[in-house]
């Protein structure tokens, strides 16, 4: 049996355009056949392949996880800068050493 839970989250992801089909309804309250639902086959690899497949999907996850981290940071930094910088009250200069104390 495949554990990484990883690897079966992406199984899942993969299979999602035939879950949404399953949807059943039409004044949006869309609901899913528990039946249907449980019928579906999800592939997955064997043990061996889950365990590497799920260190690569966890080592992606983490890099996507810091590059959204890095970007909400300089997102912050950018908001707090631009105002000063537009109104004159900050130089260029100024804020390029306030960036680079920053380690941004």
């Amino acid at each position: 049996m495949v554990s990484p839970t990883s690897v079966i989250g992406q199984a899942i992801l993969a299979i999602e355009a035939d879950i949404e089909a399953l949807g059943e309804g039409s004044t949006g309250q869309t609901e899913l056949s528990r039946i249907q639902l449980g019928q579906a086959q999800v592939r997955l690899p064997n043990a061996d392949k889950a365990q590497s497949l799920g260190l690569a999907i966890d080592a992606l996850v983490d890099r996507a996880d810091a590059a959204r981290e890095e970007n909400r940071t300089l997102a912050a930094t950018r908001d707090a800068l631009l105002p000063q910088l537009m109104s004159g009250k900050l130089r260029v200069r100024d804020a390029e050493a306030i960036a680079a104390d920053a380690s941004v």
